[in-house]
């Protein structure tokens, strides 16, 4: 099976310095529990709402005044539509960096 198959094909993304607040609107909006960074057309990140948990809620900062850039997850392992799914997992073990959650569906 490919992960056009069974990919979201309609995503939110937002800039570096948007706040939370508009981070988890955009989450709400959708239903879905992340959504990505991108600068320039070019994908700097992603914000999850473990992210916004830990980097954000536990710690105490203020969701107005905290962006996305602050709390997002710099690395992310992504896929292409015409990869196939049981090739996917395979992908984080060939990275050498520390272990990343994946963000295909």
């Amino acid at each position: 099976m490919k992960i056009l198959e069974i990919m979201s094909k309609e995503v939110e993304i937002v800039a570096p310095e948007a706040t939370l607040i508009d981070v988890v609107s955009k989450m709400q909006k959708r239903d879905c529990g992340c959504v990505i960074v991108a600068k320039d057309d070019r994908l700097v990140g992603m914000v999850t709402d473990r992210d916004i948990a830990l980097r954000c809620v536990a710690k105490s900062h203020d969701s107005k005044e905290t962006t996305a850039e602050q709390v997002m997850s710099s690395q992310v392992l992504y896929c292409t539509d015409t990869d196939d799914a049981d090739d996917v997992p395979q992908y984080g073990r060939k990275q050498s960096a520390p272990p990343t959650r994946h963000k295909c569906r």
